[in-house]
């Protein structure tokens, strides 16, 4: 469950895979993100119905249910945290500020909030926090400053007419394109994780996106999607492997007990493939 619910990280914003494939391919950020939310919600909902069935079958205890004061309490304590999608949405969608702003002013808030609100935060640890912060941007930073030459490099060597013509050669049809996509990146997922394959990729997908016309908000979409599923599956599965060595257990079961999420997620990528508006519809509405 950890293992497949870590994968929902990357897709309801904010997100750093979105970020990167949103510089690369010079789209919105603001509408990228908002493209994640819908398939976000429809891959949570199908993990919550999983987890039911599961524990059911498996007689797992149940706690209390909680009580409506219960959950007011919980929520007027966690109100601060939840405060920030909807200052991020609100901020951007009435122009009061930019996309990049918005990443100053929630850094703000949330300094804020841990120093004075919470108190987690406290005035020593800032040295250590900013340092760590300092090293998550610089690895984005690099990916960036080497997407620009690996994208010359694909281009001096054909790999991306290469790929393109392959492909068209299968088939035109849009729907056809994105199912051979799907399967490559599904592939790719298998063996890289999302970062360095969006910066390897990324640049040899996107004239295909564009010759056929399609949304590149969906296109992005369903790249992404993919590379998060890839982490759910061996032979690398990064996310199958970092929860069973945190919770100290074999390999093989967790693998086995994924794959009901897998196996739903795997659904949730044809319907945005099949249907685009699951993915333009919330940006076209909020950003139109």
């Amino acid at each position: 469950m950890i293992a497949a619910g870590a994968m929902l990280g990357p897709i309801i914003p904010p997100s750093i895979p979105m970020i990167l494939y949103a510089v690369m391919a010079n789209i919105s950020i603001g509408r990228l993100f908002m493209a994640g939310i819908v398939p976000g919600l429809l891959l949570c909902a199908g993990y919550m119905v999983i987890c039911g069935i599961i524990a059911r079958r498996r007689n797992y205890a149940a706690k209390a249910k909680a009580t409506w004061g219960d959950r007011l309490q919980i929520t007027r304590a966690s109100i601060w945290a939840l405060m920030v999608p909807i200052l991020i949405i609100t901020g951007i969608r009435s122009g009061i500020i930019t996309e990049t702003e918005a990443a100053g002013v929630i850094c703000v808030y949330a300094l804020v909030v841990g120093l004075f609100v919470y108190g987690d935060l406290k005035p020593g640890n800032l040295g250590s926090v900013l340092y760590g912060a300092g090293r998550t941007s610089a690895v984005i930073l690099f990916l960036l400053a080497a997407a620009g030459p690996f994208s010359w490099l694909l281009n001096e060597a054909h790999i991306a007419t290469t790929i393109s013509n392959w492909i068209f050669g299968l088939s035109t049809e849009p729907l056809t394109v994105l199912l051979v996509v799907n399967l490559l990146l599904l592939v790719v997922g298998m063996i890289l994780e999302p970062l360095p394959a969006l910066v390897m990729f990324v640049p040899t997908l996107l004239p295909i996106q564009a010759q056929l016309g399609i949304d590149p908000i969906h296109f992005a979409m369903v790249v992404i999607l993919n590379l998060m599923i890839g982490m759910l599956y061996p032979p690398v599965g990064l996310l199958i492997f970092v929860t069973s060595a945190v919770g100290r257990v074999p390999l093989w079961p967790v693998a086995r007990d994924v794959l009901p999420f897998l196996g739903w997620s795997l659904v949730v990528l044809a319907q945005v493939s099949m249907f685009p508006g699951l993915a333009t519809w919330l940006p076209t509405a909020m950003f139109s």
